[in-house]
């Protein structure tokens, strides 16, 4: 019979392997925090299989160009019998066979019949062994050229199905096999699922996200890896003053200075693939940005998002109180720990001019550390909501850009 793992839609077999490791297939799309060690399984909802894969580049543009870039020979019966799902490219006179290649609208029909609902007819078989032609397959499910390719197959699946519907990865008969002896410890780290396979290294599918301020990264990683597990291991942080100590978003006065040292920085870590330049959302930060105006396509450009509560917020002015939209003139990494911790109690800001500019500042610089390190303390306490705002909505907006980032 032979060691199997079985990946599956809620009970519905879509591919197996037999006597191989699926690893170096789905590697990145499931981690520690899935696995269900009782049952030797890995356990995702769909709507998060979703955005892991986008998160590893995938999208439906790419999947369209992948499924329709397949071209195959048939005859003129089959030709005749499935046509509705067939773009001609010619005829080949010799022998009366047409190449053809299938619209992706056919694909994701019969995957959706086949892999959600389980059924099974000549249309689907004749297109999934369509599929297989063209690919390396060890088994006897649909084939694959590469693992890109297999997480494109994958996609189109998770497209059809209900974003409460669950994809497993059940590996059990291969664990009592001995495949996996580091997963029968404790699995308490997130890079257990990875230990054996060094040659496939996690950091070349994370996105690479830099930050300003010195503690901003840490305490961003921290909110990552404490309310956001499920995507915790394909976001890695690092900030600004990794490329100058001087730190601070004033430095970046000159772009090529920091294009050039970003880039020498990714060459030399190895990284391959998106990365987020991440700003302070104040004055400093957005001047900085729009002095950049051409960046690679793997690039994100962007400054910490704007939040509802700062467009009308309590400023102190030459003795007066205002209220002012200190969204891209004051709005830093405290003021979205405030709103985490206790949004009716906000710190006091202060309004200040320089060449009728208005920028704003904390009025106590004191409260700076005492927000981070109350912050870090009732995170690690789980009393940190996983709700979308304050530092979670800066977590967010990283997911979002990274899976919306196109290249």
């Amino acid at each position: 019979m032979g060691d199997r793992a079985y990946l599956k839609v809620n009970n519905i077999e879509v591919y197996r392997w037999r006597d191989i490791s699926p690893y170096k297939q789905v590697k990145i799309l499931f981690n520690n925090y899935s696995f269900v060690k009782k049952w030797g399984t890995f356990r995702l909802n769909i709507s998060t299989a979703i955005n892991r894969l986008r998160l590893l580049n995938c999208n439906e543009d790419k999947a369209k160009l992948k499924f329709e870039s397949q071209w195959f020979p048939v005859n003129k019966d089959e030709f005749n019998e499935f046509k509705e799902m067939i773009v001609l490219d010619k005829v080949d006179d010799s022998d009366c066979d047409y190449w053809v290649h299938f619209k992706y609208s056919s694909y994701k029909k019969v995957i959706f019949n086949s892999c959600v609902k389980g059924e099974e007819n000549q249309e689907i078989k004749f297109l999934m062994n369509k599929f297989k032609e063209t690919n390396d397959s060890p088994n006897d499910s649909v084939g694959y050229e590469s693992t890109e390719d297999f997480y494109l197959f994958l996609y189109t699946i998770c497209l059809a199905c209900s974003p409460r519907d669950e994809l497993s990865l059940n590996i059990e008969d291969q664990i009592d096999a001995g495949y996996y002896p580091e997963i029968n410890s404790v699995v308490n780290t997130n890079n257990q699922w990875y230990i054996e396979y060094e040659e496939y290294p996690i950091e070349n599918y994370q996105t690479l996200v830099l930050t300003e301020g010195k503690s901003d990264s840490e305490i961003l990683r921290k909110t990552l890896n404490k309310n956001f597990k499920d995507y915790s291991d394909l976001i890695s942080f690092e900030q600004f003053d990794q490329f100058n100590p001087a730190g601070g978003a004033s430095y970046l006065e000159k772009y090529v200075q920091f294009l050039s040292n970003l880039t020498k920085f990714l060459m030399s870590a190895e990284t391959k693939e998106k990365v987020i330049a991440l700003f302070d959302n104040d004055y400093e930060g957005i001047k900085q940005i729009k002095k950049i105006k051409t960046y690679p396509n793997n690039f994100v450009i962007d400054h910490y998002p704007d939040r509802p509560f700062a467009r009308h917020y309590q400023v102190e002015n030459n003795g007066k109180t205002l209220q002012k939209n200190i969204n891209g003139r004051g709005l830093f990494l405290e003021l979205y720990i405030a709103e985490n911790i206790c949004s009716k109690q906000m710190p006091e800001l202060i309004c200040k001019q320089n060449n009728g500019i208005e920028t704003y500042h904390l009025k106590n610089k004191e409260d700076k550390d005492a927000l981070k390190k109350r912050y870090v303390k009732l995170l690690s306490g789980g009393q940190i909501l996983k709700n979308k705002v304050g530092v979670n909505a800066i977590i967010w907006y990283i997911l979002e850009k990274s899976m919306n980032c196109k290249y």
